[in-house]
């Protein structure tokens, strides 16, 4: 009885060291979706935000959206150390995204730099918060990389970044994929 036990112990941790590695070496695990914006849609947007959550994804519910100045209300805070964006789509003005994402302390955005994030707040790491429809994480994991960040003097004039988040609660959740492009100076952005 006892070898059976130490078995099924050995067992399950080689079944946990081997999911750590897969997610380390793969990243989520399963084939990366690429995020559809609108410019591959055919959308003439600047400002936009674009994600799509693999089924189990508990914050998208595993469903995608996609949300342009044309389509819903975007309200920014936007520095060289933090970045939201709150998204209120105009058809359902019930409804509510927020996207959140800063560097690891101390640090500001870097182009083409990904950053592995834990939930901001949690540690000195660089940190993600995707949040929708009165759903969010406890704990989550994730990255986010910026493409395209350009000033006019010392502010932000646009910004590009894509992001991936799981819920890391009880269990890791299926993952949540998107971009986010903030031109500025577009009427319509509103600020914090």
């Amino acid at each position: 009885m006892r070898l059976a036990r130490r078995e099924t112990a050995l067992t399950r941790v080689g079944v946990f060291v081997l999911l750590c590695a897969t997610i380390v070496a793969c990243g989520d695990g399963g084939g990366s979706l690429p995020p559809t914006s609108p410019s591959s849609t055919g959308s003439t947007a600047n400002t936009y935000i674009s994600f799509r959550g693999d089924p189990g994804s508990w914050v998208s519910d595993g469903e995608g959206h996609e949300f342009t100045l044309d389509t819903a209300t975007f309200t920014i805070a936007l520095t060289t150390q933090l970045a939201r964006f709150d998204v209120t789509p105009t058809a359902t003005p019930t409804s509510r995204w927020t996207l959140e994402f800063e560097p690891p302390l101390n640090e500001s955005f870097q182009v083409a730099r990904t950053y592995e994030t834990q939930r901001i707040g949690t540690t000195g790491r660089a940190g993600l918060n995707f949040l929708g429809n009165g759903r969010s994480c406890g704990a989550s994991i994730g990255s986010f990389r910026i493409d395209a960040l350009e000033f006019a003097g010392p502010t932000i004039q646009r910004l590009r970044a894509v992001f991936q988040q799981r819920c890391n609660d009880t269990q890791l959740s299926a993952p949540v994929r998107g971009e986010v492009q903030i031109i500025t100076s577009e009427p319509g952005i509103r600020r914090f």
